[in-house]
């Protein structure tokens, strides 16, 4: 899959700042790299709303389907960590997870059959996610990788290298510069 690049300083910096107002380094690696990249398409979404409307809606539409696909990646990838480390809240978490997997498809047709506010909504939810979702519930599982940290790492080297995490390397060079710039 072609990914989304950061192009500008300015929006790298926003990035750097959300990631940081928000307190949302988790301290799980892969976790961290995929969460970036959803605040990255959050970003473009939002920069993209100030744009004429045909750069908008091409912008829009390559976010939201790089959304949905970034989305069931990352759950599945979350989800897997999980279950490899025997997180007991694990069942709970992923029911999240499928509601607003269902939320984002909802947003997607909704944009693709021309609804003009289908994307604005989808942008506030993932901040709304971004703050809830993120920052107080996955942060709960940190404790889980502390204690496992060795068998979480080669779980997130044989995620990465098969693929099977979606991470690519325009990924992995947003986290190396938003850490560095943190």
């Amino acid at each position: 899959r072609a990914g989304i690049t950061v192009t500008t300083p300015e929006v790298l910096k926003e990035i750097t700042s959300l990631w940081n107002r928000l307190n949302l380094k988790i301290g799980v690696p892969i976790i961290d790299i995929q969460h970036l990249w959803l605040i990255k398409m959050i970003v473009d979404m939002d920069e993209a709303m100030s744009e004429s409307q045909l750069t908008r809606q091409a912008v829009l539409a390559r976010t939201i389907e790089e959304a949905v696909h970034y989305i069931d990646v990352h759950f599945r990838t979350e989800e897997e960590l999980m279950a490899l480390l025997g997180y007991e809240q694990s069942a709970a978490h992923t029911a999240r997870h499928k509601k607003f997997e269902q939320f984002v498809q909802d947003r997607k047709k909704d944009f693709e059959s021309g609804n003009p506010r289908a994307a604005g909504t989808l942008v506030n939810d993932l901040r709304q996610w971004l703050t809830n979702h993120i920052a107080l519930e996955d942060k709960q599982f940190v404790a889980y990788y502390q204690k496992n940290q060795a068998k979480a790492l080669e779980f997130s080297k044989e995620a990465i290298v098969s693929g099977r995490a979606g991470i690519r390397q325009s990924q992995v060079d947003l986290y190396k510069a938003v850490v560095k710039g943190s």
